[in-house]
């Protein structure tokens, strides 16, 4: 063996290269992709089994490297005696469940024992074919956990009665967890008691599985009373989300000295107290926290929240409305925002307006005043406003907006229902003014109206500048005529040159003919671009 591979170091490094391509898949985002990673995967696992059946001095690295992230029990399982499970058969059919075909013997956990205390990392979904084996395991390991130096826990199960079997994976060294489970009297038991098994964790996500299927959740008086007794027991979270949690959590929450996530899927209707303009005590809540994440709250919720702390260092911040909010209820949240966040960190700004049915009301849009209020966090790097009423806004506006935020890599402006009667103020020279001060755009969603390319206007004494990143472009509701495609697709390309995806709302497959025209129209500037491409390259 070559005398480099006796440095521990190096044999790491080695090791830890291919367990990087063995769990690649799991952290890969594109579908697309999904082959090529699977047999990436396939190989590196191949590999480290090869590279511990080499010698003596890689098998234990390779080893450790082999089952640190694990996504299944099954392999842990397949290190019993072959005779102590049915997991043969049922692997060769899929559908049987495991079985535990004899009694448990001390020395059948000679070799389970030795790899399970290499496992740190365990993603699992349940699966109602192992209820059988986790009762037998339960039975037969009482005390402590199946994997004693685990330290990231994600748990998925599938019914309210999954989530008991949790007990034999929990070990006192457990840092992060993640929990999907069915509210119920022992369930709730086992989260809010959580901590005095793993005391020290630092990253929290609970769901239940209601939360998949609405954007708001109807929590009971005993899930609400356990996932606040389990956040009042924690001390040194740095992640936090809950489905929800109740006032005094809030406070406890607000009072963690290493909070910097917080997310918390359902704060509607809470009653915080008002803090007075002349309130002189400090406002220390939230102090570390970094990103702020409330899907679904009301503006009072949010107003008093934001009123619990001052100078907010914030590089994410995330509200979704419940309800339809007035311009005054607009214009005194951003005002206190830009008064409590700090002007330099906020990077990325979202509003989720994904109210109930209303009639339109007007008066609710985002006008050029409001939207001026945030021009104040000229480090945004996304802003996204997702609004049920068409916005009031016009070019200028939007100029002053591209200059506001020249960082911009994501800028949507997003509708949830179309008004024939409000058509869009904005027009092209909106794209001008973001490819002229927003140089590292990458996706812009926008609805202008389109009917006429000339109402671009270049910058004095100036060429259009070419904006080299942005690759896809949402034209939203914008409407355009035929006798335009040419002329947009022409002004496009020149200030766009890489752009090549053009998309609309799938509200177009619902709303008749006229939708469906518009859609095939800017689809033909999409194909335009195309051609245009090759063009400039000769």
């Amino acid at each position: 063996m070559h005398r480099a591979l006796l440095i521990a170091e190096i044999v790491e490094m080695m090791c830890s290269h291919l367990r990087v391509r063995s769990t690649k898949n799991d952290q890969s985002d594109d579908s697309g992709d999904s082959d090529n990673d699977d047999q990436q995967a396939l190989e590196g696992r191949r590999s480290l089994v090869a590279l511990a059946s080499t010698c003596k001095a890689l098998r234990a690295p390779a080893l450790d490297a082999f089952w640190k992230e694990q996504d299944s029990i099954i392999p842990w399982l397949s290190c019993f005696p072959e005779d102590l499970f049915n997991i043969r058969p049922v692997l060769a059919t899929e559908e049987d469940p495991l079985l535990l075909e004899r009694p448990f013997a001390i020395d059948d956990w000679r070799l389970s024992d030795l790899n399970a205390a290499r496992v740190e990392r365990l993603t699992f979904e349940y699966d109602a074919g192992l209820g059988e084996i986790f009762k037998a395991l339960s039975i037969a390991f009482p005390f402590g956990s199946l994997f004693p130096r685990l330290r990231s826990l994600s748990w998925t199960s599938i019914c309210e009665e999954d989530f008991i079997h949790i007990r034999v994976l929990l070990t006192p060294g457990l840092s992060s967890i993640a929990v999907t489970y069915e509210p119920s009297a022992i369930n709730c038991s086992i989260l809010s008691t959580l901590t005095r098994t793993c005391p020290r964790l630092v990253e929290v996500d609970v769901r239940i599985p209601a939360e998949s299927l609405s954007g708001c959740i109807g929590i009971d008086e005993p899930s609400l009373t356990s996932n606040s007794q389990f956040v009042q027991s924690l001390s040194h979270v740095k992640s936090l989300s809950m489905p929800t949690v109740s006032r005094a959590a809030i406070f406890h929450i607000g009072r963690l000295p290493d909070l910097a996530f917080l997310r918390i899927r359902n704060m509607f209707g809470y009653e915080l107290p008002y803090l007075r303009e002349d309130d002189h005590e400090p406002r220390t809540f939230f102090r570390d926290l970094r990103a702020l994440h409330l899907p679904w709250l009301d503006i009072e919720t949010a107003i008093q929240l934001i009123q619990m702390g001052s100078q907010f260092q914030l590089e994410t911040l995330e509200f979704g409305w419940n309800d339809p909010l007035s311009r005054d209820e607009m214009e005194e949240l951003y005002n206190l925002l830009a008064k409590s966040c700090s002007h330099t960190s906020l990077v990325d700004l979202i509003f989720d307006g994904f109210v109930r049915s209303t009639a339109p009301n007007p008066d609710n849009a985002i006008n050029d005043r409001l939207l001026q209020i945030l021009f104040c966090f000229h480090n945004l790097t996304r802003f996204s406003f997702t609004s049920p009423e068409p916005f009031d806004l016009c070019d200028t506006t939007l100029t002053d907006a591209a200059r506001a935020w020249p960082r911009l890599e994501t800028f949507e402006l997003a509708l949830l229902s179309y008004s024939p009667h409000r058509p869009s103020k904005l027009t092209m020279q909106s794209l001008y003014a973001f490819a002229q001060h927003c140089p590292g755009l990458r996706f812009l969603h926008i609805q202008v109206d389109a009917t006429n390319p000339c109402t671009m206007i270049w910058h004095p004494r100036a060429s259009p500048p070419p904006q080299l990143t942005l690759t896809e472009l949402c034209i939203a509701h914008s409407d355009i005529c035929p006798s335009a495609v040419n002329a947009i697709a022409g002004v496009i390309f020149t200030v766009f040159p890489n752009l090549r995806t053009i998309t609309g709302p799938s509200l177009w497959r619902l709303k008749g003919k006229d939708f469906e025209r518009r859609g095939e129209l800017w689809k033909k500037v999409e194909g335009l671009l195309s051609e245009f491409a090759p063009a400039r390259s000769r």
